[in-house]
């Protein structure tokens, strides 16, 4: 984690992923926002630094 911001309605992270499939590696940072109600994640969203590059990994 390289950084993390709350509030009432949303936390918010940034981080670095590392992942190896099929010998291909994925190294990439990634933003991820939780959307918070009542106490609980109610939603859950991902934003790759690379989109292109994360498809590619997953082909």
């Amino acid at each position: 984690m390289e950084d993390l911001a709350l509030g009432d309605k949303y936390a918010i992270g940034i981080h670095t992923t590392h992942s190896q499939r099929d010998g291909k590696t994925l190294d990439q940072r990634e933003i991820l926002v939780f959307r918070i109600s009542g106490g609980k994640i109610t939603e859950g969203l991902e934003f790759p630094e690379d989109s292109a590059q994360l498809a590619d990994f997953w082909s």
